[in-house]
């Protein structure tokens, strides 16, 4: 079976950096994640679900139900008319229930369609790179990492497991309010949390020791651990089987870890999606986000370059998060 090998140089990945926006203006742009330079840009928007059915509902339907406007760059609280929430679960006016799209996770049926989409826009689809967060709980080490396993004398009970991404999502920001919290000017920021002594040491977590302990990718506000991928591998489910990065946990969830980041090796686009955020970023050829945003397989809505992301959302809520480096 072919495997995804690591890159222990993340040299390979400098001129994604040199194109992005510093940290510490204040502002979050598309630039933050996906560099300067390219012809044009797009938001790939990841659906909602529908409780009932497990039916997946679009940005536009969820505007259209509250009656606001889908700009390209509002988030989901903007649209539910709603202060800052942290991509809560959505209720509509006419009493439907919608679960949220989890934050930093490409769905598989967006993930298939967006690669297919980029393969068909570079000269090298079988080679590439791609980058996981470091911060994944679990991932470098066995801190962050377990499973629950629910056990009851009636035997159906057994079957009752809450999912494990909603007990990651609860769990991660129970443990950044607690752990990371230090108020200034009435807004809340997060910094780096004090090296714990008790730590599990890299290796005993996901990845082999050397990947887990090995150099990252440095970008505004995360490093990432890269892996050799060419995006073809990402047109089908088949690259669970070979993510070094995925355990017998995520394969048995229906939210299996997507990578934050992806380029081919002609660098003919960079696709980026942020563990904090509920869409796709991506910078390419005119034709490659024409394409996009044309394909009705997807939501996908084109963003000039140096758009600013939630800021609207931001000005609502003293309280809302800046962003941080790690969990």
């Amino acid at each position: 079976m072919t495997t995804m090998p690591w890159v222990p140089d993340p040299a390979c990945g400098d001129w994604v950096r040199a194109g992005l926006d510093l940290e510490g203006d204040g502002r979050w742009t598309i630039h933050t994640f996906v560099p300067r330079g390219f012809e044009a840009y797009a938001r790939v928007l990841h659906p909602l679900r529908r409780e009932v059915d497990g039916a997946d509902v679009r940005w536009s339907q969820v505007a259209a139900a509250f009656g606001t406007p889908l700009r390209p760059t509002a988030d989901l609280d903007r649209l539910c008319g709603r202060p800052w929430s942290g991509n809560e679960d959505v209720v509509t006016p006419q009493g439907e229930a919608l679960e949220a799209p989890v934050e930093g996770l490409v769905p598989a049926d967006v993930l298939a369609a967006v690669a297919e989409r980029l393969a068909r826009h570079t000269s090298t689809p079988d080679r590439g790179v791609v980058g996981v967060w470091e911060g994944i709980g679990g991932l470098v080490s066995s801190a962050g990492r377990a499973s629950f396993v629910a056990w009851s004398p009636v035997w159906w009970l057994r079957w009752l497991v809450v999912p494990v991404w909603k007990l990651i999502r609860t769990v991660r920001r129970v443990a950044v309010e607690l752990r990371h919290r230090r108020r200034a000017r009435g807004t809340v920021e997060y910094g780096l949390a004090p090296p714990d002594p008790d730590a599990p040491a890299p290796g005993t977590g996901v990845l082999a020791v050397d990947a887990a302990a090995g150099p990252r990718l440095e970008l505004p506000f995360r490093s990432h651990i890269l892996f050799a991928a060419g995006i073809e591998r990402f047109t089908g489910p088949g690259w669970i089987d070979d993510a070094p990065w995925i355990d017998d946990l995520d394969r048995r969830t229906s939210y299996p870890r997507t990578p934050a980041i992806f380029w081919p090796e002609d660098r003919a686009w960079v696709a980026a999606n942020d563990v904090d955020d509920a869409w796709t970023l991506v910078g390419g050829s005119r034709a490659l986000v024409d394409s996009l945003v044309a394909d009705p397989a997807l939501e996908a809505i084109e963003l000039p370059a140096g758009a600013v992301l939630d800021a609207p959302s931001r000005s609502d809520s003293p309280d809302r998060p800046t962003r941080y480096r790690s969990r």
